[in-house]
């Protein structure tokens, strides 16, 4: 199966970044236990008008120093599983400098596992249909809905356990493990008929 894999927060364990970009921005002391949102006119109680172009401005300065951010939790484990499994894996990210992933793949020695150009998943209907997806953010899956035969994965965290009530739209998962078992039943599925489709598409 083709499986879409986001970037930060899934394969990168980002909150740290985010954390440390907020507090010198704004002269924060946010801990990282205390990141339950991701959206910034919540956490910070900015107006939208604020928030526009924000996320580049934050972001920025810290492009170079994804090489040295940590895996998520299970996420190169995940990897090797899913590739030993014969998956086709494709990093989809909505990260708008993608020019430094190649680096922190090869840190961890995953990049002959995934496929060679990250899309973006800014210009939706360029990125290739796949079968599935895991992300973290449920806004960018909604986006997506058309490029996906079955219904995504959203990885459950504390900063978007409040899409529970928009259950129905996403398949959820806890972590890692739980996505390669998910990817193990999913890939059991005779896709061959077309039944698969007719009953897990969105």
């Amino acid at each position: 199966m083709r499986i879409g894999i986001d970037l930060d927060g899934v394969l990168v364990d980002t909150v740290p970044m985010l954390v440390k970009a907020i507090n010198d921005r704004y002269k924060r002391h946010i801990l990282e236990n205390q990141i339950t949102v991701m959206d910034l006119e919540i956490l910070l109680g900015l107006d939208k008008e604020e928030v526009r172009g924000l996320w580049e401005e934050l972001f920025s300065p810290y492009q170079p120093y994804l090489i040295q951010l940590e895996p998520l939790n299970g996420a190169v484990a995940g990897i090797e599983a899913l590739h030993k499994a014969g998956h086709s894996l494709m990093i989809v990210t909505s990260r708008l400098k993608p020019d430094d992933i190649s680096g922190w793949l090869m840190r961890y020695n995953l990049h002959s596992m995934v496929e060679s150009s990250v899309v973006s998943a800014r210009d939706v209907e360029k990125v290739p249909m796949m079968h599935t997806m895991l992300d973290d953010s449920p806004s960018k899956l909604a986006t997506l809905a058309s490029r996906f035969i079955y219904k995504p994965y959203l990885l459950y965290t504390d900063y978007n356990g409040f899409t529970l009530d928009v259950r129905h739209r996403f398949n959820y998962v806890s972590g890692w493990p739980e996505f390669v078992v998910e990817m193990e039943k999913l890939a059991s599925l005779d896709w061959s008929y077309g039944n698969s489709k007719e009953v897990y598409h969105i």
